[in-house]
């Protein structure tokens, strides 16, 4: 009796228990098929994700292209045209000069299409989607052509040309080999079986990616996927998401494997011209999970104990990958250092644990670091990142912490009691970059910082994040090459730099035709001769408003940007030279002037002819104009500037290379270009010649430049201490204002007057 009711009772514990495990394999199977279903649509999110990046890298190229094309335009109606021949004949030379990539050009006028030598063209010939494009009030790329007469495709943008009385539209016709500019996106872990651009026909056009896929019986990628996948549903639904211009993601079955096909349409104007097509395994892209849980699905019912391993396997391996994935963010594994991820936590602690201390957050960036890296070699750079971590982790003190944001940025978080000291420990910032490097190729360059700071005083609730932004806005008001001040502190002006931008944009042209553009004259003192040495001609920008002077390291980036900055230097020339030819008119004794002239305006065609007939114009004499030209311009096109100095020394004009030192500097330039002058950038004083390397560089320099027959001009000088030094050195002229500030014209004649005419 009692082993009849011990048994009753092991029967109801095994029925219990089997009734518990096939609730808890149901529930497991439930929990998992969801799993397996967010892994699935997770895939589709990651190719439409890539897919997409794609079709935006193939926006870029073509939006490039399209905005060449506009320039090109733009150029051929900035050109005097006073009939169709000339037309013809200024279309037919921009497309020679400046049409790089273009395989042929047509233009419409009036509903008929022109060769550019004036020739009707058939237009049955021509693509129904130019004509349409033809018609256009906007720029458009109209996709793949077929040109009929010379039967090849090609890439063709419609540009409509207002204003032109001789054609409406210019259509250029480019090689399909721009879509080679394409790339595949190189962040991505997982790689497509086959990624593809296509026409909204599906005429493949470029292959991004192919790892196993037999493409090359097919020209067209419909017919690609009817052979493959044969499932005529998905392949019309395919075509509407590609005509919509949409994204989308689909789950087909091909040659036995479960497959991903993503679609991203890429609409223009109405109309889809083009579209990315990605394939990919479904196991690529779910990883291991993919293969471990469809192995796990099919064994859940043999054992409840595999299934609780499986599972503690991979919560294990998900809190190992998120360690991992930590590390990463919070460590940089090329300088073994924090990140910037791990510098705002570290900083945050820090100050919530120091309440009653001011922190300074610092920026510091190397100065035209792509430039650099590219020229010192990579290897040469990372060795340069390495000692400057190696710096910043000695420098710091108990409390402080930094970080590596990548590109050459450094961040620090240092306490600070007064702006005076925190002024002299950034100065040590920079001093671990003021060193002359040998690249690769033998050239001299000199590695400098730049950056912004972000201050908060105590018991102030501001987050490290918030501090960082503030100093990064801080900084870039520093990336102007005129501005001496290599590190800034961020304040509420900085801030409001977006509508200063605006400001500045809105008024330009108005300011330029009421010559509020004042120019300034700062003079420059022989010091070997103990006489004036001419003058630097400066320009400020006058707001009448306010009575203020705007300065031009807030302008003249935007005019370098939006291209107005050569009118402002035509502008400032012209205004030098009636300046000076009412000098000689008053019968006073003329000094030479420097002016300086941007990188983007000595590109022009017309400079050479402009500076030469504005000279003529106003019967300069020879030898009483330098032109000034930054590093930055002889590093673009060593040859081209070569032949403008030698062309401009024909005319009269002398001609000097600027800022020298600021962060391009090369002794290229001096063996290349015969300039008449050298003017050294403060960089070479600022440290105030505090060690033995330091005047060995500046002499160096100095010995050089008088060896190579070119007046050596120091700028920046501030103290009669680095006018002696400079003296000793043998520098034969000085600029700043130890000597003078810059001048409006009546106070640089009394300066003359009062200093040296008495």
């Amino acid at each position: 009796m009692a082993k009849a009711s011990s048994k009753k009772i092991n029967n109801i514990i095994m029925i219990v228990v089997c009734v518990a495990s096939i609730l808890l394999i149901g529930a497991s199977v439930f929990i998992f098929a969801d799993y397996t279903q967010k892994l699935h649509n997770g895939a589709g999110s990651i190719a439409i994700h890539n897919s997409d990046e794609m079709a935006e890298n193939f926006s870029s190229v073509i939006e490039g292209y399209k905005q060449r094309s506009e320039n090109l335009a733009k150029d051929l109606l900035a050109t005097g045209m006073q009939n169709e021949e000339d037309f013809s004949i200024n279309l037919s030379r921009i497309i020679r000069e400046e049409g790089k990539g273009i395989k042929f050009a047509r233009y419409f006028k009036g509903g008929e299409e022109y060769l550019p030598s004036g020739t009707p063209f058939n237009t049955e010939y021509e693509s129904k989607k130019v004509i349409v494009g033809s018609k256009m009030e906007v720029s458009v790329c109209v996709g793949i052509v077929e040109d009929r007469v010379n039967s090849i495709s090609m890439v063709a943008f419609c540009i409509p040309l207002k204003g032109c009385p001789y054609a409406d539209c210019l259509v250029l016709f480019y090689h399909t080999g721009i879509i080679d500019e394409v790339k595949a996106p190189e962040n991505s872990d997982t790689k497509s079986r086959l990624t593809a651009i296509c026409t909204s026909e599906g005429e493949i056009v470029s292959i991004l990616e192919n790892s196993d896929l037999d493409i090359s019986l097919h020209n067209n990628i419909y017919e690609f996927l009817r052979k493959t996948i044969n499932d005529k549903s998905t392949i019309d639904d395919v075509q509407t998401t590609v005509t919509e211009g949409r994204s989308k993601a689909y789950t087909v079955s091909a040659n036995g494997h479960e497959t991903i096909l993503a679609v991203s349409g890429i609409r223009e104007y109405g109309s889809s011209h083009f579209s990315v097509f990605s394939i990919y395994r479904a196991s690529d892209l779910y990883n291991a999970a993919y293969s471990t849980f469809t192995t796990l699905l099919g064994i859940l019912a043999l054992s409840f104990a595999l299934l609780i391993f499986v599972a503690g396997y991979f919560i294990v391996n998900f809190r190992l990958s998120e360690r991992r994935i930590k590390n990463l963010r919070e460590r940089n594994e090329l300088l073994d250092c924090p990140t910037v991820v791990k510098f705002e936590k570290v900083a945050n602690e820090i100050m919530a644990r120091n309440k009653n201390s001011s922190f300074a957050v610092t920026v510091v960036d190397i100065r035209h670091f792509d430039y650099m890296t590219e020229h010192m070699g990579e290897e040469q750079m990372i060795n340069e990142l390495k000692r400057m971590r190696d710096f910043y982790t000695r420098f710091l003190q108990v409390e402080e912490t930094f970080g590596y944001a990548e590109n050459g940025r450094f961040v620090l978080l240092l306490h600070y009691r007064d702006k005076e000291a925190l002024g002299q420990r950034i100065k040590m910032l920079s001093t671990v970059l003021g060193i002359v490097k040998i690249t690769n190729s033998g050239e001299r360059i000199t590695l400098s910082a730049y950056g912004g700071m972000s201050l908060s005083v105590y018991s102030s609730d501001i987050s490290a994040e918030k501090m960082l932004d503030q100093a990064i806005i801080a900084e870039n008001a520093t990336k102007y090459p005129y501005d001496f001040e290599a590190f800034r502190i961020y304040n509420e002006r900085l801030h409001s730099s977006t509508e200063m931008t605006e400001y500045i944009e809105v008024n330009m042209q108005s300011a330029l035709e009421n010559k509020l553009f004042r120019v300034f004259y700062q003079p420059k003192y022989n010091i070997e001769g103990n006489r004036p040495d001419g003058c630097e001609a400066l320009v400020r920008w006058y707001n009448p408003e306010t009575d203020e002077y705007m300065q031009p390291g807030l302008f003249l980036p935007i005019f370098e940007e939006n291209r107005f900055i050569v009118k402002l230097d035509k502008y400032v020339y012209e205004q030098v030279c009636i300046y000076m030819s009412e000098t000689v008119a008053q019968h006073k004794t003329l000094y030479p002037i420097s002016v300086n002239v941007s990188r983007i305006t000595a590109a022009e065609p017309d400079f050479l002819s402009y500076y030469t007939a504005i000279k003529n114009k106003y019967n300069i004499a020879d030898n009483f104009i330098m032109i000034e030209f930054t590093e930055s311009s002889a590093f673009e096109d060593y040859e081209r500037l070569r032949e403008t100095v030698n062309i401009l020394h024909k005319n009269g004009f002398k001609c000097s290379i600027d800022d020298f030192g600021s962060g391009f500097s090369s002794y290229n330039i001096l063996k290349e270009l015969p300039m008449d002058e050298i003017k050294l950038d403060r960089f070479f004083i600022m440290r105030g010649f505090s060690d033995e390397r330091d005047l060995k560089v500046l002499s160096s320099v100095i010995q050089l430049g008088r060896g190579l027959n070119m007046k050596v001009t120091q700028e920046g000088v501030e103290t009669k201490d680095q006018m002696d030094m400079l003296k000793k050195l043998g520098c034969n002229v000085i600029q700043g204002y130890y000597y003078s500030k810059p001048l409006v014209q009546g106070d640089y004649d009394d300066f003359l007057t009062r200093k040296f005419m008495n």
